[in-house]
């Protein structure tokens, strides 16, 4: 993915460190577990989601479901139950078009 357009010093910060993280994950993610690579990628998604790259961010939503799937329907939930900080950063993404795509997705909007 190669950003374009006008994009604040502040967001191209952000979006160099996620295309770091994305490649760390994508060379790493056979030995890693499932679960933590799908949580992984919801938190790459939020990212995505805060600089308004949308697109960016439903791909890592699928990539989540894709390598786990049902992911959101009860692995994430627990995830959250023990993680309150992914469960913060869940929220918040009620204030970006992610949230319907979880909800899709098949995310309980009543459990977060």
């Amino acid at each position: 993915m190669i950003p374009y357009g006008d994009i604040p010093e502040k967001d191209r910060q952000i979006i160099k460190e996620i295309l770091i993280l994305e490649s760390w994950l994508e060379k790493y993610k056979s030995g890693l577990p499932t679960l933590s690579i799908a949580k992984s990628m919801v938190c790459l998604a939020h990212d995505w989601y805060v600089v308004h790259m949308e697109e960016e961010g439903d791909r890592f939503l699928n990539k989540a479901e894709e390598l786990c799937p049902g992911y959101f329907t009860a692995p994430i939930s627990i995830q959250m139950k023990n993680d309150p900080e992914f469960r913060l950063l869940v929220r918040q993404m009620k204030d970006t078009l992610g949230w319907d795509f979880m909800i899709y997705l098949g995310l309980d909007s009543e459990q977060v």
